[in-house]
């Protein structure tokens, strides 16, 4: 283990005398037993000198060698001592001993121990007077407390005072800021207007009221009335349910008849309605339904939203509380199911579409059936109102189109083929009332003059007396005024806007399958949509446009998708929304 240190020179020395002084005396001791043997033999007469002699010598020497050993040994423990003491000094009182680790470390304990200089410093400072505690968890700064009573007030005084010369100055010059932009760009004949505006003007538009808020947007977009084909100028807002967004495919999209209210309704079985404005777009309702909804549309006057699904039975939701009521089919009609429908424009009648091929007519306040309306060859599909509100159009599946009287007789006034169809899918027709579009498995849109089709089945029906055909008069002239081919999977949604000016259809097989055609020049806008509508991963499964609406001004498109988005664009073409 531990290695031994040799003992100090002066340890020798002394070790060395006190063996020589117990040699000495062994040798004296050995020379006074010789002596005494001797003198025992040669003479008995002197016993007793001898004997004197003998003891006193014999005394002698042992007090010798006793005194020798005493002198030995307390010479040798007077030299430890000293040198003790000598060691002593050099370890505590040497100016160098602070140098040598192993000294200073004993110094520094032996100084703990004694307490000796430890509460001297070698300088004195102020701070230490008064330390500062820190109060935070694991050795934080403490929280500086504020008072947000005071801040609170400050920040409404400066925002909200009209006397406060900071709101005043910072509103100014966003304003003339504003004004100076928009002056460039009506100069330079720059129409579109660009996102940086939006975000400037952004806070103000919280503030303002209804009339501010159109006056707003009116500032924001040139009032364009002459929408001219080729290219349409849109803007991209901000996603219409980004706050709640359905968790499966958007089947209904549909604006409420003020234009504020945007009525969305999917697979996940909710009916949400949302207070679109492009930026905050915050959710007013959510309707839960026991099955997932397959069409939706608010009622003309904008009190209910109607929704059907897969089922026998339908709902009507309150827009202003957000309630669904149940309405279990009708009377003598158990066990069919509704999955599509549409609502007469004069708030009077429903058209529902039975899985049994008929369409049902019920009053829209009463929702009791009144009429039963059946296509003669095959299945009626799904059907739309002129916009008096007196005649319905029925599509059926083998491409018949039927005209029917709503409110005398409710039966067919005429019937035609649309042309080149063998399986329709939709149908719809201009607010007006001037155009008339139908939808086919193959992708083709055909486009005809509603009012030629109804001038040339009178005409017919004038030159046919039989019953048969004044029942179902066939048009003279049932040629369409122009066939879209632009997509080739089925047409599920087709749509005008309110001045008959656009017409979007689209297709839920196909990722980009919607197209938006300029209905005076009967074209196609080729820049919208590019790649707005197209996902991101080619060779993912993109999602798919599964409905649309306009708004009831136009300045709005709205699209339902299969990823449970609606995308929402702003057609600046139109002033209003």
């Amino acid at each position: 283990g531990s290695h031994s240190h040799p003992p100090p020179p002066i340890m020798k020395a002394a070790a060395a005398t006190a063996a020589t002084a117990a040699a000495a005396a062994a040798v004296f001791f050995e020379d006074k037993k010789g002596e005494r043997s001797t003198d025992v033999v040669d003479d008995e007469d002197d016993d007793d000198d001898e004997a004197h002699v003998d003891s006193n010598g014999n005394g002698e020497g042992h007090d010798t060698a006793a005194a020798a050993i005493n002198l030995g040994v307390i010479g040798y423990a007077r030299e430890l001592a000293t040198e003790e003491k000598r060691l002593t000094a050099e370890v505590f009182d040497s100016s160098d001993a602070l140098t040598k680790p192993s000294k200073a470390k004993s110094l520094k304990k032996l100084e703990m121990l004694l307490g000796e200089h430890h509460d001297q410093h070698a300088w004195e400072d102020p701070d230490d007077e008064a330390p500062v505690l820190l109060t935070g968890r694991k050795g934080k700064a403490p929280v500086i407390p504020v008072n947000y009573a005071e801040v609170s007030k400050e920040k409404h005084t400066r925002l909200c005072v009209q006397d406060s010369e900071w709101a005043l100055s910072k509103r100014r010059r966003r304003i003339i800021a504003s004004f100076a932009k928009a002056e460039k760009k009506a100069a330079a004949g720059d129409e579109e207007v660009s996102s940086e505006s939006d975000d400037e003007e952004s806070e103000d538009e919280d503030d303002e009221t209804e009339e501010n808020l159109a006056a707003t947007t009116a500032r924001k977009t040139r009032r364009t009335t002459d929408l001219t084909s080729g290219n349409i100028k849109v803007h991209k807002l901000r996603d219409a349910n980004y706050k709640s967004r359905s968790l499966g495919h958007v089947r209904a999209v549909e604006f409420h008849p003020g234009g504020r209210l945007l009525l969305v309704g999917g697979q996940d079985r909710c009916l949400r309605i949302f207070n679109v404005d492009g930026r905050h777009n915050a959710r007013m309702h959510c309707a839960m339904l026991p099955r997932p909804v397959l069409c939706a549309h608010f009622t003309p006057d904008g009190a209910e939203a109607m929704c059907t699904g897969d089922s026998a039975h339908f709902f009507a939701v309150d827009v202003q509380t957000g309630k669904p009521t149940k309405i279990s089919g009708f009377v003598g009609r158990k066990g069919e199911k509704y999955r599509t429908f549409s609502v007469s424009p004069d708030n009077a009648l429903l058209c529902f579409h039975s899985d049994d091929g008929s369409a049902l007519l019920a009053h829209r306040a009463s929702k009791n059936c009144v009429a039963a309306l059946r296509a003669p060859a095959a299945p009626i599909v799904t059907s739309c109102f002129a916009s008096s509100g007196s005649h319905v159009y029925t599509l059926a599946k083998n491409g018949n189109v039927n005209c029917w009287d709503t409110r005398t007789t409710r039966r067919s006034i005429f019937e035609f083929h649309d042309e080149g169809s063998v399986a329709a899918s939709s149908i719809a027709i201009s607010p007006d009332s001037t155009r008339l579009a139908v939808g086919s498995s193959t992708g083709v849109v055909n486009v005809y003059d509603a009012d030629a089709l109804a001038a040339s089945a009178a005409a017919s029906s004038a030159t046919d007396s039989s019953a048969a055909a004044a029942l179902r008069a066939q048009p003279a002239h049932s040629r369409p005024l122009h066939t879209f081919m632009n997509l080739v999977t089925p047409v599920n949604q087709i749509g005008f806007n309110h001045d008959t000016s656009l017409l979007g259809f689209c297709s839920d097989e196909h990722e980009s399958a919607f197209r938006l055609a300029h209905v005076p020049s009967m074209s196609i806008f080729s820049n919208f949509p590019r790649d707005n509508l197209r996902g991101a991963n080619p060779k993912a499964k993109n999602p798919t446009t599964t409905s649309f609406a306009f708004s009831p001004a136009s300045g709005m498109l709205a699209f339902g998708r299969t990823t449970g988005t609606v995308q929402l664009y702003r057609l600046c073409s139109f002033a209003s929304v």
